[in-house]
């Protein structure tokens, strides 16, 4: 058995219980004279029925209506975890830095402060500085060498 073809559409949006109140009046005008579609149409009611759940048990219902709160409890106890462990991250990153702040003036190599040749205790050098402290034409063996010369000078 077959429908007609422009109202197939029609009985299966009926037998899905999705019907426009518009659609639902042609198609009841239309199953009164037409035996086919009204064959078709029970047909499919009975396919529907027996694919259709039983309903809910009390049971069912009860653990139905909990899901929604063992799910939020489960997200706050996960997010508990989450929060936690943020927590110890940051309380770990903030005990490094302090520990690295800490630490560093130890790490970084201290430079012996430069003594100035002059505080410097070697003979030598102190003797090499006085050296050149004096001035060279200023001694009996400059005015040997020179000769004289002081007298041009004047």
């Amino acid at each position: 058995m077959s429908a007609c073809v422009d109202f197939e559409p029609l009985l299966l949006q009926r037998a899905s219980q999705i019907l426009t109140p518009e659609d639902s009046v042609l198609l009841e005008k239309h199953l009164a004279g037409c035996a086919r579609c009204a064959a078709e149409a029970e047909a499919f009611a009975q396919t529907l029925s027996l694919a259709k759940l039983p309903p809910l048990s009390v049971p069912e219902r009860m653990s139905l209506q909990a899901l929604a709160l063992s799910a939020l409890a489960a997200w706050y106890r996960a997010e508990r975890g989450r929060r936690l462990i943020r927590r110890a991250a940051f309380g770990l990153t903030t005990a490094a830095a302090l520990a690295t702040v800490a630490i560093m003036p130890s790490l970084v190599r201290k430079e012996r402060p430069r003594t100035h040749v002059s505080q410097m205790e070697d003979p030598t050098l102190a003797a090499l500085e006085s050296w050149g402290a004096e001035d060279p034409l200023a001694g009996p063996l400059a005015d040997s060498i020179l000769g004289g010369m002081d007298a041009l000078d004047d």
